[in-house]
């Protein structure tokens, strides 16, 4: 008789499982984990974020897709910034008229995608150079956008579980920057940043 029963209990905490299993599995689907990254090498030194420090955040992103919305920003604006937090070196890619997949280009006349060397700037204890002597703007190169997801309220999932879903973009770019020597001591000779195999992907 005790074995009837204990073979019952075991049985119905088998169902229990089961049942609870099957609960659950929708939210898993529509929770699947996001990892973000911004990598690149520049003059073939590999760079990425990373965190590190308290209040720093390694990834951050900005898309606007109606002109005026955000300030004066163009329609489609882009901003994907990756920030390495011990070092305090930011890289920036931003673009404008950004609405869908595809190849973007960083133009000549358009130097708002930036590196900027914190780490350098701050060794420079005696101010040899202005502060933008450390900024490297993009004269050139390509953004590839692979996917491109803006946030969607999501109708698909079972009732309990819908709600809104946050973006997500990932691409590669690669880009030739030259740093801002306009105050600089007169015979400086401009810097030449070649950023190669360059990818990101980030919550939007």
């Amino acid at each position: 008789m005790i074995w009837k029963l204990a073979r019952i209990g075991t049985l119905l905490t088998a169902f229990t499982i089961f049942l609870t299993a099957c609960k659950e599995e929708p939210q898993e689907k529509n929770n699947a984990a996001l990892y973000e990254k911004f990598t690149a090498y520049i003059n073939g030194e590999f760079w990425t974020e990373q965190g590190g420090r308290f209040n720093c955040f390694p990834i951050q992103t900005t898309y606007v897709k109606s002109p005026g919305s955000y300030g004066d920003n163009p329609g489609g604006f882009l901003r994907v910034k990756g920030k390495d937090c011990l070092t305090s070196n930011v890289m920036s890619l931003i673009l404008d008229s950004v609405y869908e997949k595809g190849v973007y280009l960083f133009k000549s006349d358009d130097t708002s995608s930036y590196f900027f060397d914190r780490e350098s700037r701050n060794l420079d204890t005696m101010e040899v150079f202005p502060t933008e002597h450390y900024s490297y703007h993009a004269v050139s190169g390509q953004l590839i956008i692979k996917e491109f997801r803006t946030t969607y309220y999501d109708t698909t999932s079972p009732p309990q579980y819908a709600q809104n879903r946050p973006g997500w973009i990932e691409g590669t770019f690669e880009m030739v920057m030259v740093n801002d020597i306009s105050k600089s001591p007169p015979g400086t000779i401009q810097d030449t940043l070649h950023i190669r195999d360059g990818n990101f992907a980030a919550i939007l």
